[in-house]
């Protein structure tokens, strides 16, 4: 993104208002040699905390286009594998596993909530077994995105360890806590307490937003939303990436 300003996409005003914090250097490997990043589309980190709504503004930018790699999804197709069953059940026990009916075994999604999210390092021992699985299968699926087209990598811990330098673009969508903890509620049926607790244990949106280059105020309705998700993907193709590309397509003349 070179020296440009992050940019937030405020629903209320329903336009771009330039922010003040430096856009974080992209430093991978690959900058260094432009033809290899002309002959992959444009990457884009999503994420949010818990609430925030960023599944949906992932829903809303597939609709124009852009290729998925959901890290939610990513993962429970992970923790399906009997290998992977097998190692969760030995680090937080026996009881996290349970039998189908037909006798296959499955993961107790509730007991293994109840356990990593009421323990910091119980959740970080989840987050080492499966997300480096996780980052493997969503860079499998962001190398199949054309040049010219967009990648969205979705996923909630996108920033706990800094800003992943092969991303183009992080955006961030955030929501005030007590929305997010309303939803949570109301919405997925979750208990208050439980709401908090998940809240508590991600980073923060004003750490979020030190890695940003775009951010989603969604403390409104679908409607506005989607307003500035259109605002969003029309920024988003001004990308120098996406510019570059246009200009080396060949004329119909």
């Amino acid at each position: 993104m070179g020296n440009h300003s992050p940019i937030s996409i405020d629903w209320k005003q329903s336009k771009l208002v330039n922010r003040k914090q430096p856009t974080m250097h992209l430093n991978c490997e690959e900058n260094h040699n432009p033809s290899k990043t002309l002959s992959r589309g444009l990457w884009v980190g999503l994420t949010g905390g818990i609430g925030s709504g960023k599944s949906t503004v992932t829903k809303l930018l597939a609709q124009y286009g852009a290729t998925i790699a959901d890290a939610d999804l990513i993962a429970r197709a992970i923790v399906s594998r009997p290998t992977v069953l097998t190692d969760i059940a030995q680090i937080f026990g026996t009881d996290v596993v349970i039998k189908t009916a037909t006798g296959k075994p499955t993961l107790n999604r509730a007991k293994l909530a109840s356990i990593v999210f009421n323990d910091p390092q119980q959740l970080a021992k989840l987050n080492a077994l499966t997300h480096p699985r996780i980052a493997q299968t969503a860079l499998e699926i962001l190398k199949t995105v054309e040049p010219g087209k967009v990648g969205v990598y979705d996923a909630a811990i996108l920033l706990d360890y800094g800003r992943p330098t092969c991303l183009d673009i992080i955006v961030v969508v955030t929501a005030p806590t007590e929305v997010r903890i309303k939803r949570l509620v109301e919405t997925r049926g979750m208990e208050l307490k439980d709401a908090k607790a998940r809240i508590a244990n991600q980073i923060t949106d004003q750490q979020r937003a030190q890695h940003a280059d775009y951010i989603i105020d969604n403390s409104s309705d679908l409607t506005a939303l989607t307003a500035s998700v259109q605002q969003l993907w029309h920024a988003i193709q001004q990308h120098p990436k996406l510019q570059d590309h246009s200009q080396m397509e060949p004329s119909d003349g």
